[in-house]
C-alpha cells in the first residue's frame, strides 16, 4: 500500500513539475516576446524623437501655429472681436503672406499698407495691427522653413 501511495506521491509530483516547468517557458517566451515588443516601441519612438530633433523646418512651422492661435484669441479675448471675422482675418492674411512670399520686398510694403488703410477704413486698427505682424512673422516663418529646408 505504501508503495502504491509512494507511487501515485511521485506521479503527482512529477504532473506539478511539468505544469510548473510548462509554465515557466510560456513565461519566458511572453516576456521575451514583451520584451521584443518593447524594443520595437521604443526603437520608434527613438526614431521619432530623432527626426523631430533634427527637423527644425517643422519646429518653425509648429511655432507658427501656436502664433496663430495666439494672435485669435488675443483678438477674440482681449479686443473683444466676433470670432468669425478674426478668424478669417487672420487666416487670409497668412493665407495672402503664403502666396508672395518670393515676391520683392517693396511689394510686402505695398500689402502691409493696403491693411493698415483698410484697418482705418473699418476702424479696425489694433486688429489689422494684429493682422500685419501676423503677414511679417508668416513671411519670415516661410523664409526659414525653406531656408532649413533646402540645406
Amino acid at each position: 500500500m505504501s508503495n502504491k501511495k509512494s507511487k501515485k506521491n511521485s506521479t503527482q509530483a512529477e504532473a506539478v513539475e511539468t505544469v510548473v516547468t510548462e509554465t515557466a517557458d510560456a513565461e519566458t517566451v511572453e516576456s521575451e516576446e514583451t520584451k521584443s515588443a518593447e524594443e520595437k516601441k521604443e526603437k520608434a519612438n527613438s526614431k521619432i524623437l530623432e527626426w523631430i530633433k533634427n527637423n527644425k523646418a517643422l519646429d518653425a512651422l509648429i511655432l507658427f501655429a501656436i502664433f496663430e492661435l495666439a494672435v485669435i484669441l488675443v483678438g477674440i479675448l482681449a479686443m473683444k472681436e466676433p470670432v468669425v471675422p478674426v478668424c478669417l482675418i487672420v487666416i487670409g492674411a497668412a493665407g495672402i503672406a503664403a502666396l508672395m512670399h518670393n515676391v520683392e520686398l517693396w511689394i510686402h510694403g505695398v500689402v502691409v499698407l493696403v491693411e493698415l488703410i483698410s484697418g482705418i477704413l473699418i476702424s479696425r486698427i489694433p486688429l489689422m495691427v494684429l493682422c500685419i505682424v501676423v503677414y511679417i512673422v508668416t513671411i519670415a516663418t516661410l523664409k526659414y522653413y525653406y531656408m532649413e529646408r533646402n540645406k
